[in-house]
């Protein structure tokens, strides 16, 4: 029995790659942030979403534009969002257990409240009011004791547990460090503190690379130039504690020095924020950890058993058609290469735009468009005008080439600055205009009406080859009939779209095949999604 699920499900498997957990300490919220983005893609919203993943994933939007720029930044960058921001995020400090951070974000919600002219001024640069940059430096002190830490990860399963401590256990770490302190002094007698630091810190090549497989894959094509780079720097350690030694100065001790670089707390992120987010991932009922080639898999299982979510994604892709169709800026284009279709031929499509050229100051910008069947044509628009003409090759231009041609079997220039000339002066000018035309008024709403949109939509449901479809011509239409003829290039083939009040019929001249859709299952499809294109915005 496959398994469904419903808006908000309580049920919803929070699905992470394996790695996460045996990453850095930020990396399981970072994974769940990703998680969620991906569910968003797939047709979730921030309503259907499991509210507890939701609410967590914008603390951590918090979280991150706090660190970055301050409240005033996150204030800015929540846009519309402000006041729904601070609620989930509040609401998921108290969740994860961490009531400090929650009373800071209420304290921030406050302030927007009751200084709402100072809170839309905030910009994160310029702009920050004091009271918000106190919160700020709450925020950056707070900080665990490794004591408070083991603590914290010890309410976790054992095993769950293990995982996290592991991190900032080291085999050997005493001990080796005591063998790289009694090697570099012995060396210092003999070597210079470079050299006696070098070969002292081979000894702790095991303990460089325990700390760095704490975070990285050894077989990660990062790995070894990370433990390269972390032997880099205790060598420089242990080097200045041995130049002072040789200047007699008070050395530091290198044991300590060893010890310190290894467990350094402030090689991860280790704020109590991403301590509670990591347990609380670790802990929860609902994790199920994958491959990370098999995640996207697994998310796409998800979103493929769940209705909502394959609606939401089908109501996204109508709102895209209806916007081509309603608010895009071809119809001028559209409609001027639509007038040279005849009784005998069809209008040429637009297929590449091969170059953009100057002829004068009144013909500025003329593009020379590629065309099908095989051509050139110059298209020139100003002012919601557009003008087609042939193309034909500029008389300068052949001079030009003759007189560079000369130069260069001369040996007085090369072929490169034959280029550079030629450069100078386009190839081709405007020949005879065959059109020109503006848009006509009310197209976009006659094709919105005849129900277009939802036709290319059952026409290809992954929208596929409509990429192009608003470079098409219009060759007719008909206010009166309401009607249209409507002919576009989706990957190299012709398609032809007629509408009427009836039906809309779509047609591949290269296969022949057609569909027809009766206005009464498009007018259904609208309806069908209508409410969902309202949340979209207007049309």
């Amino acid at each position: 029995m496959s398994v469904t699920y419903e808006p908000n499900d309580p049920n919803l498997p929070l699905i992470l790659p394996r790695s996460a957990l045996h990453s850095e300490i930020y990396q399981p919220v970072c994974s769940l942030v990703d998680y969620v983005n991906s569910l968003f893609e797939e047709g979730f919203s921030p309503d259907t979403v499991l509210r507890d993943f939701v609410d967590l994933y914008y603390l951590d939007f918090y979280d991150a534009q706090v660190r970055n720029g301050g409240h005033s930044q996150f204030i800015h960058n929540s846009f519309d969002n402000l006041f729904s921001n601070l609620e989930r995020a509040e609401r998921a400090a108290k969740m994860i257990g961490f009531p400090k951070l929650a009373n800071l974000v209420h304290r921030c919600h406050t302030f927007c409240i009751n200084n709402p002219e100072e809170t839309a001024e905030q910009n994160g640069f310029s702009q920050r009011a004091a009271e918000l940059d106190d919160l700020d430096n709450e925020l950056y002190k707070f900080e665990y004791t490794p004591e408070e830490r083991a603590l914290a990860f010890k309410s976790l399963p054992p095993d769950k547990a293990e995982i996290f401590l592991s991190k900032f256990t080291f085999d050997r770490l005493e001990e080796t460090a005591e063998s790289v302190k009694k090697a570099a002094l012995l060396l210092i007698k003999t070597k210079t503190p470079e050299e006696a630091a070098n070969d002292a810190v081979k000894l702790a090549k095991s303990l460089i690379e325990q700390r760095e497989s704490k975070r990285l894959d050894p077989s990660s094509e990062y790995f070894e130039g990370a433990v390269a780079r972390q032997t880099k720097r205790l060598t420089r350690k242990i080097r200045s504690a041995l130049d002072s030694l040789q200047k007699g100065e008070e050395a530091p001790d290198i044991a300590s020095k060893v010890i310190e670089h290894i467990s350094d707390a402030e090689l991860y992120d280790l704020s109590p924020y991403h301590i509670h987010s990591a347990i609380w991932i670790a802990g929860h009922s609902n994790l199920k950890l994958v491959s990370s080639e098999d995640w996207m898999q697994e998310i796409s299982a998800v979103a493929n058993s769940t209705t909502f979510a394959n609606q939401e994604q089908t109501a996204r892709k109508l709102y895209k058609l209806n916007q081509v169709v309603l608010k895009h800026r071809h119809y001028a284009i559209a409609e001027t290469l639509g007038k040279l279709a005849t009784q005998s031929t069809v209008s040429p499509l637009y297929k590449t735009t091969i170059d953009i050229i100057k002829i004068n100051d009144r013909l500025n910008d003329v593009k020379v468009i590629e065309i099908v069947p095989d051509g050139i044509l110059l298209l020139h628009e100003t002012r919601g005008v557009v003008s087609v003409y042939t193309a034909q090759l500029n008389p300068l231009y052949q001079l030009r080439s003759k007189f560079s041609n000369f130069l260069k079997r001369l040996k007085l220039i090369s072929s490169e600055r034959e280029q550079q000339l030629l450069a100078q002066t386009s190839m081709v000018v405007p020949g005879k205009k065959l059109a020109f035309g503006m848009a006509t008024s009310g197209i976009p709403e006659l094709l919105y009406d005849l129900h277009l949109p939802e036709a290319l939509l059952l026409w290809s449901p992954e929208l596929e080859g409509l990429d192009t479809f608003h470079e098409g011509n219009l060759e007719d239409f008909d206010f009166s009939t309401k009607s249209f003829v409507w002919r576009f290039l989706s990957k190299d083939e012709i398609i032809i779209v007629e509408g009427n009040r009836q039906e809309v019929r779509i047609f591949n001249e290269k296969n022949e095949q057609e569909a027809i859709y009766p206005t009464s299952r498009l007018r259904e499809t609208r309806q069908e999604y209508s409410k969902m294109l309202k949340r979209f915005g207007s049309l």
